[in-house]
């Protein structure tokens, strides 16, 4: 069986990605970093489990009107998100309430139940289907 990677980064987690990585490492889910998952563009992902075509993205400063929250902003994330599915990946999108309100981790521990043969084990931790 193929060792599943560690968490990397590539930069300072914002807080609001750094409480999501509590939350995945408080359910044992081991997810890389700054995913750069296309072949020419430079884009990546908040967090990704690449032999699953799975990532997350954290939308923060939704309330305020910047980055990603701007028209442009927008529009790119369209572009990446729409290319990512073009490959085949399933991305979730949470913004900062749904990552405080357990909404975002909730929502990834179902698609992980659903994409691998596993059944949660009474610590509330994903595990595989031989670890029973």
């Amino acid at each position: 069986m193929k060792k599943q990677p560690r968490l990397t980064t590539t930069g300072a987690l914002s807080t609001l990605e750094a409480e999501f990585n509590q939350q995945l490492m408080a359910y044992g889910i081991v997810m890389v970093r700054e995913h750069k998952f296309h072949p020419t563009r430079k884009w990546r992902f908040d967090f990704a489990i690449p032999a699953l075509l799975v990532a997350v993205e954290i939308e923060g400063g939704t309330r305020q009107g910047l980055g990603h929250s701007t028209h442009s902003g927008i529009t790119r994330d369209c572009e990446k998100g729409n290319a990512a599915v073009l490959l085949g990946w399933r991305v979730l999108r949470g913004t900062s309430e749904q990552v405080k309100n357990l909404k975002l981790i909730d929502t990834l521990k179902e698609l992980l139940q659903m994409s691998l043969p596993v059944t949660p084990n009474v610590t509330g931790k994903i595990t595989g289907s031989d670890d029973n």
